[in-house]
């Protein structure tokens, strides 16, 4: 659940959707979440993110639903990738600028020898039996990570409130139909049509639906 924060007298932190005891984070467990972010950092960006939301926003609560997802959005608009982009902007805000430094580098070490570490074993020992059901078996379950975040960012962009429940031990995303957003889920199938059916590039595609965006909320204020 979100956490409604207070905001800060320091004019550096208005704006920002983070806990209201931030300040008192100690940087020594802002360290250990982000040493566990890294060792559970799988899947390429999109399971990173998940893994990331979970720490910071599900378990910790340091930053709340609406910040992680606006600042995803805009990482998402910058060249390089995301999920580091995103770890060192989210680092940047508990703890400043050793706090962006710890988390961007702390974010890609890990992930970087394990590549190296597959890559070799790859390489060498692609064609031992042992191997090949290894990664037989690695492949679906990245899958699923993938899956998690895209049912994750989908709910949340289109619908304005989603509520958790339980189910067997199992925690289940359910949405309030009532905060249905048309238009953001006009905005998505028409961004999947232009990118499946009429093979659009990326960013021809964002720059597009932004474009849609600045439209319809310019025509709210002149309508309002």
């Amino acid at each position: 659940m979100a956490i409604e924060p207070e905001r800060s007298a320091d004019n550096s932190r208005k704006g920002f959707d983070v806990c209201s005891n931030v300040e008192e984070i100690p940087f020594r467990d802002a360290l250990a979440v982000w040493v566990q972010i890294a060792l559970n950092s799988f899947g390429g960006p999109t399971g990173q993110i998940a893994v990331m939301h979970k720490y910071l926003v599900e378990e910790n609560k340091w930053i709340s639903e609406s910040r992680f997802l606006h600042a995803l959005n805009y990482c998402m608009l910058l060249p390089g990738p995301e999920a580091q982009q995103l770890a060192t902007y989210i680092g940047w805000i508990l703890h400043r600028t050793r706090g962006g430094i710890v988390a961007g580098t702390l974010f890609i070490l890990p992930g970087f020898l394990s590549i190296l570490a597959l890559s070799v074993l790859y390489a060498g020992f692609r064609d031992v039996e042992i191997v090949k059901h290894l990664f037989w078996g690695i492949k679906p379950a990245i899958v699923g990570v993938v899956l998690n975040l895209a049912v994750w960012f989908a709910l949340n962009t289109i619908f304005g409130t989603v509520t958790q429940e339980q189910l067997f031990r199992v925690r289940l995303l359910v949405p309030v139909w009532s905060s249905l957003s048309i238009p953001s889920l006009t905005i998505g199938a028409f961004a999947m049509v232009l990118l499946f059916r009429f093979e659009l590039g990326m960013i021809s595609c964002i720059v597009l639906c932004a474009s849609l965006g600045i439209v319809y909320h310019l025509a709210l204020a002149c309508l309002g």
